[in-house]
């Protein structure tokens, strides 16, 4: 009788040590398909291919906007702030970069010359506005 409980006990606790690491699982493989796309994304803005470009950065957006990947976020929207530029949008180009630049509480620590090229990139932009 003992045995049994034992094992039901160590049943129930196999299957909810798997549906808590789920949702890691989850959040994990969001964050390499951002990744992934910020890659495609940087290979279409350097052969000028900026619609491209434009759509993977908002899908690398997305991704890690559900993965909480804050960094992926950012580059994100760094990259589509310099699609905007390059077509000649630079009120578009500033606004992302402002929303990079909201992260800056979230990246500091770990990422501090990441920021301050934001930061710079902000008061470039904001010359041409």
């Amino acid at each position: 009788m003992s045995t049994i409980l034992f094992l039901v006990i160590l049943g129930g606790c196999i299957i909810m040590l798997f549906a808590l690491q789920a949702p890691q699982r989850r959040s994990q493989a969001q964050a390499d398909s951002a990744d992934q796309h910020l890659q495609q994304a940087g290979s279409h803005f350097l052969r000028n291919e900026l619609d491209q470009a434009y759509a993977h950065f908002q899908s690398a957006l997305h991704l890690a906007r559900q993965a909480g990947a804050v960094l992926y976020e950012a580059e994100a929207f760094y990259g589509m702030a310099g699609v905007a530029e390059k077509k000649g949008d630079f009120a578009g180009a500033l606004a992302h970069m402002k929303a990079a630049q909201a992260l800056k509480p979230q990246l500091q620590s770990y990422k501090p010359n990441f920021t301050s090229l934001i930061d710079r990139r902000v008061e470039e932009l904001e010359k041409l506005v």
